[in-house]
């Protein structure tokens, strides 16, 4: 059901980086780089890098199983 839900807006969030109209953060960048479109052809880069920049680790790098169980958990805990 949640995989049926990402899908869906997966879809969403890909036409709206392809059309004209700035959306915040999907087609544009963030802050003082709001006004600025990003390229389709750059969006791929942007948003890896968007993550990234939010990613910070301590110690031994967490087991991807447990990655994935982590995140599996906090998307059911937001309905």
């Amino acid at each position: 059901m949640i995989y049926i839900w990402l899908l869906k807006e997966a879809a969403h969030i890909a036409e709206i980086a392809v059309s004209s109209e700035p959306v915040y953060g999907i087609n544009t960048g963030f802050g003082e780089l709001a006004s600025i479109k990003i390229d389709i052809d750059k969006y791929v880069h942007f948003a890896k890098n968007h993550i990234l920049s939010h990613c910070y680790r301590v110690g031994v790098p967490t087991p991807e199983n447990v990655v994935r169980l982590m995140m599996s958990l906090k998307l059911i805990s937001r309905g």
